[in-house]
């Protein structure tokens, strides 16, 4: 097939030709893939005989334990929450057991203990939400189903010394389908709910603080006459004390915004799985193109290690086990993930983060810019109609003028949620990731993502083979620059 774009060469087409192949077989004959069950699994087995078949040295399995849920840990982090909002409602109803002989109030001190043990709950409650939004280990997580995965992994040799290591990987296992993937509005208030989920968590905690340590703050409500019977038919919680009132007045909403959370949580947990060509077979398929290039051409000096990592939509267990593995030996190495490169123009993702953003590595970012471009530039931008002077060279609109295609990478872009990336930069070591954007719609209507119609039919080819001359510049560029992991 001739080359889908002016930059990529002919040879580049014909392994991206390889890479879509990839994809029809995990997205189509394995099709949906688990994260630590049998599709997983099967994809796996597929890569490792993919990277045998190429020769490349010490093809093999990592096993690891994972999780088995992205929603389970967030669900144990609401249920602590509600739980707390259950015991602070004990603390101003009628209780006989707490109640001294002959009724009376209910004792200051109990009151206390029942809204610290809520102020408790929901404060574990945020510590696990944070936890799990930042993928890392707490007591939720141990509390959720885990099961078997593994990496799968293989190394690229060089012709001469080994001056530097590059780490190439892309997942394979795919997502749930969720209602609040189905739309870009959708999306919007799931992305809304995330914050608002942790601060409901963590104002309940502090609500419950304060009232714990003063049961009955004073507060500006209307005093009642003498002799007026307390509360409404003698209920304490209606009339005891302000602030009961406030705690009324503001537990409400925060109780609604969690059950609904949690109800949220439990729907995904029990939607099917995406066939995932998109997300992720797409950038798994990348991944081993490129690795069966390098065995028949292997780089002059860079060792490059493959992977293909399992229990990424889980929170990246795979990237972790592989990093707590090879962290040590590859300390200096330079890390490029390939994910979601099916649909649109392959872009550069900048950040990642559900709570905070991470950034990704300056001088890598540069580079993989640079080797964008073709080798000449773009031709001189055409005068505008009814604009400047004639032969003035104006900057086109996007999309507009010869040199609009003259680089593999569309535009840049924050990203959202995280990758496998999100280990490599919190621990300190360099990398970056290359993702698509749809030429039309958004993330949700354009690429599918976490939706039954990512399917085989919707990968573009022409997005695969972009994706691989950029992938196969870059690694040229490395191999050819004085110690680029030392920069």
């Amino acid at each position: 097939m001739p080359p889908t774009h002016p930059l990529v060469s002919s040879e580049s087409q014909r392994w991206a030709d390889r890479a879509y192949n990839h994809v029809r077989a995990l997205a189509v004959d394995i099709g949906p893939r688990p994260s630590t069950y049998e599709g997983e699994r099967r994809a796996a087995e597929y890569a490792l005989t993919v990277l045998t078949r190429a020769g490349l040295a010490y093809p093999h399995l990592e096993n690891f334990t994972s999780g088995r849920s992205t929603y389970r840990p967030y669900t144990w982090a609401f249920i602590a929450g509600l739980l707390g909002h259950a015991l602070a409602g004990l603390g101003p109803l009628p209780n006989p057991l707490l109640r001294g002989e002959g009724g009376g109030s209910f004792p200051s001190s109990g009151r206390a203990s029942m809204m610290g043990l809520a102020a408790a709950l929901n404060a574990l409650g945020a510590w696990a939400f944070f936890r799990e939004a930042t993928l890392r280990d707490h007591w939720g997580r141990h509390l959720s189903p885990s099961g078997p995965s593994q990496n799968v992994v293989g190394l690229v040799k060089p012709r001469g010394e080994v001056r530097q290591r590059v780490v190439l990987f892309g997942h394979l296992d795919t997502h749930r389908t969720p209602v609040f993937y189905s739309s870009a509005r959708w999306l919007w208030i799931f992305g809304q709910s995330l914050t608002g989920a942790l601060v409901s968590l963590v104002g309940s905690a502090l609500l419950y603080s304060l009232l714990a340590v003063r049961p009955n703050p004073p507060a500006p409500f209307p005093a009642r006459a003498e002799g007026e019977e307390m509360g409404v038919d003698g209920h304490p919680f209606l009339g005891e004390g302000s602030s009961l009132r406030l705690l009324h007045a503001l537990r409400l909403p925060l109780i609604a915004f969690q059950s609904w959370a949690l109800g949220m949580l439990v729907h995904a947990d029990r939607t099917p799985y995406t066939p995932g060509a998109n997300d992720n077979a797409s950038g798994a398929a990348t991944v081993l193109a490129v690795a069966e290039r390098l065995a028949q051409s292997p780089l002059d000096h860079t060792e490059v290690w493959v992977v293909n990592t399992g229990c990424e939509e889980l929170g990246a267990y795979g990237s972790a086990a592989f990093l707590d593995r090879h962290g040590d030996e590859l300390r200096d190495a330079l890390f490029i993930n390939f994910d979601q490169l099916g649909v649109g123009e392959p872009t550069l993702n900048l950040s990642e983060g559900l709570v905070y953003p991470i950034h990704y590595t300056p001088e890598l970012l540069q580079m993989a810019r640079e080797v964008a471009v073709g080798p000449n530039p773009p031709p001189p931008f055409p005068t505008r109609e009814g604009g400047e002077e004639a032969g003035e060279k104006t900057p086109p609109l996007p999309g507009e003028g010869p040199g609009a295609r003259s680089s593999l990478l569309g535009p840049e872009h924050p990203g959202g949620a995280y990758t496998d990336t999100w280990h490599v930069i919190t621990r300190g070591f360099k990398g970056i990731i290359l993702d698509a954007r749809p030429a039309e719609g958004d993330l949700v209507s354009g690429a599918h993502w976490h939706q039954m119609s990512d399917t085989f039919d919707k990968v573009d080819l022409a997005a695969l083979a972009r994706a691989h001359e950029w992938a196969w510049r870059l690694l040229q560029r490395i191999d050819h620059s004085p110690s680029p992991s030392a920069h």
